[in-house]
């Protein structure tokens, strides 16, 4: 696999979309990063974004952090696409994230991380999509 020098890159032109790790070695996932990933969420922290392509509102999540019910934080203006029960929290938002801790990190679709966690954030990745299905679906968030 081709190997980067930066944590992150994106990769213009390419029709397949990568996931980099911190090692710089490109995996098969959704979606490239634009530098100003890096920048849209602090060292040390666990970013969550309403929208796909890091858009939208940010849960900034600091590293070691778990919060077992997202509907704690409110997130003015939210709506999710498939619980509008949890509108205005940040319960049933997450689209996108990053992770720049050295921690592995999972989110759960139910509260007091319960139910379905397919979806590990490993340490110094980022995923531009989450997917149609698990999309607005997280519900609690801790280290693995």
């Amino acid at each position: 696999m081709p190997r980067f020098r930066s944590r992150f890159a994106a990769l213009a032109g390419i029709g397949a979309t990568f996931f980099l790790t911190i090692t710089g070695v490109a995996a098969a996932a959704p979606a490239a990063l634009p530098a100003s990933v890096l920048e849209s969420c602090p060292a040390s922290s666990v970013c969550f974004y309403e929208h796909q392509d890091f858009g939208g509102t940010v849960l900034v999540i600091p590293a070691g952090a778990a919060y077992p019910d997202l509907r704690a934080f409110p997130c003015a203006g939210c709506r999710s696409s498939k619980h509008n029960n949890n509108n205005g929290t940040w319960s049933d938002q997450l689209s996108s994230w990053v992770n720049n801790t050295g921690q592995v990190y999972c989110w759960y679709w139910h509260e007091n991380y319960a139910g379905r966690n397919d979806t590990v954030m490993n340490a110094g990745t980022a995923l531009s999509y989450v997917g149609k299905t698990p999309n607005d679906q997280a519900s609690s968030i801790g280290p693995c």
